[in-house]
């Protein structure tokens, strides 16, 4: 990831990559919800971290197959992501 930059649904993209996918979606990536909001804010901090921890992260060798794609993950329960105190 060289430009990171967040979107409405809160996530994590390269720019590129969710430039062309908006292009062609109105649904988040990650999420399914539609996408009503079309701006993107630079992620600094992720950003730095990949500058600290040595640059781009490319992976060489493809994702093994039992690694869901991160287009098809959805959400199974209606359970908070984070537990409520």
């Amino acid at each position: 990831m060289v430009h990171p930059v967040v979107i409405a649904d809160g996530y994590s993209y390269e720019r590129e990559a969710i430039e062309a996918w908006l292009t062609t979606n109105d649904q988040s990536p990650i999420t399914g919800e539609i996408i009503q909001v079309r701006y993107m804010i630079p992620n600094l901090a992720l950003m730095r971290y990949i500058a600290r921890v040595g640059g781009p992260v490319v992976s060489s060798s493809p994702l093994p197959s039992s690694f869901p794609s991160p287009i098809c993950l959805t959400r199974q329960t209606n359970a908070p992501i984070f537990p409520l105190m």
